[in-house]
This record gives structure tokens, C-alpha cells and sequence, in this order.
């Protein structure tokens, strides 16, 4: 079992199995000169398997595989069914843009994954194309009814941004009454791997006012190490979600490490990037030596996400990207 200096059981891995993606949504990277990991940095699937094997051993209960785009990894689908496979691990989900995900989804469903995000900011086409630079905004629309029709629990992901997408709160909620969709609302970081300052930040509270214009909402019971606080709407099928992604007000139960696609470790998103896991697996090491280091490593779990950040900013100056770090 893995315990934080204050007391925190970690049994959840948010897993970057690559970090290249093939949107280039402008909160997430910047739009050129993105630096990629070299392909031979990147864990090979011998080296995933050693490292799931790993999590099973401490106690891992949960993970979350995301990007960059997962499916930007050839042959990603090999991984996961060995995951599938693991008598240990309870629950996996995928965290996707939604482009490249639809030729997978019926063997995923056969393979049992828990459940899937999509990334949507939008319901506008041509907003979409704005945001991301790409033109595959019906795609992603296909793939979500797609997930919808396989009964694949689903839930989607919206990035709110004051002159982007606000006046769309009301829209995007509302996809959550007719049909089984949690639409999460999340508050916009400053993760894009620019030195830019200007950010178009609405706070999670703002988020909540506006929605509460439109709707009855009703707090549901937040559930340990969650970083959403959910709400039920009547006659609605889903739920709505704020995340508190930049106010950081889900620190005090934190149950999650975070494994980028080299291997490395970051124990808090707003915090370091620890290169010394990622460095000991490729030495062809034992498990129980990478078992030690991520106690070690663990062993440094900052309290919270403000002395994580604190510490970075001081270390290394800038944020990285959100495509490198994982979502």
C-alpha cells in the first residue's frame, strides 16, 4: 500500500501512455514548437507491463489512461487487454479527444473498461475548429453517440474559458437531460507550455452561478479523492460537475499519482516532474526496486497543490504542457 507523508492512501494512477496528440487545443499546448518526447524515450509496452504489474503490487485500484490522444499510440489496444486481464485493478477508464477512439470501441466495451471521457468545449463546429485547430468536430459527435449506444458509461469534459465558450454553459449542460452523460465543467489552467500570463479564467464558483441561472441544482455527496463536486438536476439523466482544477479545493483527500509516458512521476499535477522512476525502468531494474522507489517517491507528496506549484515555479519557472503532463 502506498501513504502519503499525511496519511492519504494512494491507489489511483493517472497514466500518459503518449504524449503527442493530434488536436492542438490552445489551453492544452502551444500551437507550434511543441516539443514531443523522443519514440524511444517513451515506455515500450514490455516496460508499460512492468509497471502495471508494479501498481498491482502497491495497492493501485484505479487507472486512468490519457495522453496527449491515447490512441496516437500504435497498437495501444495490445496494453489494454492485458489491463482488462488484471484480477487486481477494479476499475480503468480512457480520458480521449473522441477522433480516434469509434474503430475501438466495441472491443473495448468487450473488454470491460469502466468508462470513457471525451474532451468537448464546445457544440459549435466552427468554435471546435477555432479551439483546436483541427476540423473534427462530427467525428467527435459520432464517436460520443457511438459510446452512448455501446451503454459505455461516458462522461465529458469542458474546459470553461470567459470569451471562448461560457455562453455555451447552458447548451453543454443540457446534454446531460436526455441522455446517461456527466458533463463536467472544469476551470481553465494555465498548462499549455507557453510563457503566455493573459489567461481567460472563470473560476469554478462562476461556473456554478451561471449554471444555477438555468437550473435547480442539487449537491450530491462528493466521493473520497473525487475532484469533481457533482450535482443532480431533476428530470435530467446525468449529472453536472464543477472541478475546481486551478482553486484546488480537492487537495485534502488526493489519492493519485500521476505516470507520464516516459515513465516519470509527478505525486501532484501542479507539482515536479520526478524523472527517477522513469530513468530506473529503463535499466532493465526488478520490481521490487521500482516498488522502493515509488515509495520513496511517495514519501515527498507535497499537501497540497499551492506548495507543489510553489516549489515548481521556483525549480523550473514555467508550467509545462497539459499534453505532456497527462490531462
Amino acid at each position: 500500500m502506498l501513504k502519503d507523508p499525511f496519511g492519504r492512501k494512494i491507489d489511483y494512477v493517472r497514466w500518459s501512455v503518449t504524449d503527442r496528440c493530434n488536436l492542438r487545443c490552445t489551453y492544452c499546448m502551444p500551437e507550434e514548437k511543441m516539443q514531443f518526447v523522443d519514440r524511444k524515450d517513451l515506455l515500450s509496452f514490455e516496460e508499460m507491463e512492468q509497471m502495471l504489474r508494479v501498481f498491482e503490487h502497491v495497492g493501485i485500484r484505479k487507472i486512468r489512461f490519457t495522453g496527449g490522444e491515447p490512441f496516437m499510440r500504435k497498437d495501444i489496444m495490445r496494453f489494454f487487454e492485458r489491463v482488462a486481464a488484471s484480477e487486481t485493478i477494479q476499475e480503468w477508464h480512457i480520458t480521449s479527444n473522441g477522433t480516434l477512439l469509434r474503430p475501438h470501441l466495441k472491443n473495448l466495451k468487450k473488454l470491460g473498461v469502466s468508462g470513457i471521457n471525451i474532451s468537448l468545449d464546445t457544440l459549435s463546429a466552427d468554435r471546435f475548429e477555432k479551439m483546436t485547430k483541427r476540423n473534427q468536430f462530427e467525428e467527435v459527435q459520432s464517436c460520443i453517440q457511438d459510446i452512448l449506444d455501446l451503454d459505455i458509461p461516458l462522461k465529458i469534459n469542458t474546459v470553461v474559458q470567459a470569451k471562448a465558450n461560457f455562453d455555451e454553459l447552458k447548451a453543454l449542460a443540457l446534454l446531460s437531460k436526455t441522455q446517461p452523460i456527466d458533463l463536467r465543467f472544469i476551470e481553465y489552467m494555465p498548462f499549455n507550455g507557453s510563457d503566455e500570463e493573459g489567461r481567460d479564467f472563470v473560476s469554478a464558483q462562476d461556473i456554478l452561478n451561471e449554471l444555477e441561472k438555468h437550473f435547480t441544482l442539487t449537491p450530491l455527496q462528493q466521493k473520497h479523492g473525487a475532484t469533481s463536486q457533482d450535482y443532480s438536476v431533476e428530470g435530467f439523466m446525468g449529472k453536472i460537475g464543477v472541478i475546481a482544477a486551478h482553486t484546488r479545493s480537492f487537495c485534502g483527500t488526493c489519492n493519485r499519482l500521476r505516470i507520464s509516458a516516459k515513465g516519470n512521476t509527478q505525486v501532484c499535477l501542479y507539482g515536479i516532474e520526478n524523472q527517477s522512476l522513469g530513468r530506473l525502468i529503463k535499466t532493465n531494474t526488478t520490481d521490487q526496486q521500482l516498488i522502493e522507489m515509488l515509495h520513496q517517491l511517495i514519501a515527498k507528496k507535497p499537501k497540497n497543490g499551492f506548495d507543489a506549484e510553489a516549489e515548481m515555479l521556483r525549480q523550473t519557472g514555467a508550467h509545462k504542457s497539459m499534453s505532456a503532463i497527462g490531462g
